[in-house]
């Protein structure tokens, strides 16, 4: 969608600049998937969970905040994709 020569003092620059910034950090997030993926436990960060300050988590959406940060959970982490899978095998058992 293109602005008309005209319309220029109407154009949503700061808003435009904020996609492109969320745009950046979703990028930046996606290619440090593979090594979170890797990562092993620690003392601090148990097995199905990975350290909150490496994961983008400004970036959670509210309909995947329960399953990422749930209660219980170690301080300082979030739940790894480990568990989501054993979620999904233990809610659909025939599949």
């Amino acid at each position: 969608m293109g602005v008309a020569p005209g319309e220029l003092g109407s154009y949503d620059w700061a808003g435009q600049q904020a996609k492109r910034h969320r745009a950046g950090r979703l990028l930046e997030a996606f290619r440090a998937l593979p090594g979170l993926m890797e990562a092993r436990r620690t003392i601090d960060v148990p097995t199905g969970h990975l350290d909150a300050e490496k994961v983008a988590v400004d970036l959670v959406p509210p309909a995947w905040r329960r399953i990422v940060f749930p209660a219980g959970r170690p301080e300082g982490t979030v739940r790894s994709r480990r568990p989501y899978a054993e979620d999904e095998r233990m809610q659909n058992p025939g599949n």
